[in-house]
């Protein structure tokens, strides 16, 4: 439950931060009805879930976790279900609205509150106070949010308003479904590819090969991933402005921006590999290989997630999800192959590159195939 709200709640948030991103200065009402409506669909989804974890705690506690004794503190953590959704939520709004002072100024406190907190509460109360710390540290998130979208709607003359907001309910179909689906998928697919690898001969060693090799890959695509936050509002907004040939440049530079900096450092750390795992113990000498082809899939990852947020700038999540469906059918198929052949890590690692680079190039086909048939959109066409 706890997974599917963090889905639920990642495609609202990205719902948010399109749409108002899009409509913040060329529709201001259309914005506040689509704050509106994702609040009101983040509130009752969570408020459905949380209440279902509470009023199953119980009979989850006792046969699911053989823990009879924690029911109460695992109803009690509905409540943290419950603020994180919304809490996702909120922050796609203030990433629509290009918050981002607001947004480095709200984690930097919300950090030390929340340390402060799970510190002292703990201290106090065992297991019981780290819940009730997390809660309280989640319920100021929200407070600091909630201040802040009041704070910047105010400025863009932006009206939160509940009135009519259903009217934009097609919004739910059309982009929140499909963007929590890809992000549903995007674990699965993870799952369901190192379970084939563990079910190998000497899997689980091969699948600590991997796991180490992801940190290096995680550390390749740290930057990119963490722009993926200001390029959808960004694209978004020139979208709805009407602005395609600076749309066309940021787009551009982004590209070879992501291509440049996940090239360098997959290199630097593919050069880097042998003394890498070293550096893990004799276990992981044999895990260079896998380090560098994963550090090499990175590159392609990127770019899937950078046309990804291309593709959603310009409504058009439902290919993104053919997409994430496609190329992720592909690293599973490949992934049952190549540790077939006992390359074990690295055939994960060689199925990953493939189906990187499989989504990059289709989502790319994708975006010009749409700017080919949008008349208002050739001069993008011209400059990717």
């Amino acid at each position: 439950m706890t997974m599917f709200s963090i889905v639920v709640g990642s495609g609202l948030s990205m719902t948010t931060t399109k749409h108002i991103a899009e409509y913040r200065t060329t529709n201001p009402n259309r914005a506040g009805r689509i704050i509106a409506l994702s609040n009101a669909f983040a509130v009752i989804f969570s408020l459905v879930m949380s209440s279902v974890l509470a009023i199953t705690a119980p009979w989850i506690a006792k046969n699911a976790i053989a823990a009879p004794q924690l029911s109460f503190l695992l109803a009690l953590s509905s409540l943290g279900i419950f603020l994180t959704t919304i809490n996702q939520v909120q922050n796609g709004t203030l990433v629509g609205l290009e918050a981002f002072k607001s947004i480095l100024s709200r984690n930097i406190l919300n950090s030390i509150t929340r340390f402060i907190l799970l510190l002292v509460l703990t201290y106090c109360f065992g297991l019981l106070g780290t819940i009730l710390g997390m809660i309280s540290a989640e319920g100021v998130t929200w407070i600091l949010n909630r201040s802040a979208i009041i704070k910047h709607c105010k400025l863009a003359g932006i009206i939160i308003s509940y009135h009519k907001c259903l009217t934009e309910f097609s919004i739910i179909w059309n982009f929140s479904i499909p963007a929590g689906i890809i992000g549903a998928l995007s674990a699965v697919i993870v799952w369901v590819s190192t379970a084939i690898l563990a079910n190998r001969p000497n899997g689980y060693a091969e699948v600590g090969l991997y796991t180490m090799a992801l940190q290096w890959k995680t550390a390749v695509i740290f930057v990119p991933l963490a722009l993926n936050n200001v390029v959808l509002p960004i694209l978004a907004n020139l979208y709805g402005l009407g602005e395609n040939k600076k749309y066309a440049t940021v787009l551009k530079i982004n590209i070879l921006f992501y291509l440049f900096s996940t090239s360098i450092a997959a290199l630097a750390i593919a050069a880097l590999s042998s003394f890498i795992a070293k550096l893990y113990g004799p276990e992981f000498i044999n895990g260079a290989n896998v380090i560098s082809i994963l550090a090499f899939s990175s590159v392609f990852f990127a770019l899937q997630e950078l046309l990804l947020n291309a593709l959603a700038s310009r409504g058009k999540i439902w290919h993104g999800l053919v997409t994430r469906i496609l190329s992720g059918l592909i690293m599973i198929v490949l992934t049952i192959k190549f540790t077939a052949l006992n390359w074990g890590a690295y055939g994960l690692g060689v199925a990953s590159v493939i189906s990187y680079a499989f989504g990059f190039l289709l989502q790319l086909a994708f975006i010009q195939t749409i700017n080919s048939n949008d008349n208002d959109m050739d001069a993008i066409t011209k400059r990717i």
